[in-house]
């Protein structure tokens, strides 16, 4: 199961849109 990768991943994309913003 993926699931810890697929949150990891969730998290840095928000981080990401977050530090564009």
């Amino acid at each position: 199961m993926l699931f810890a990768e697929l949150l990891k991943n969730m998290a840095m994309g928000l981080m990401f849109l977050v530090l564009l913003d």
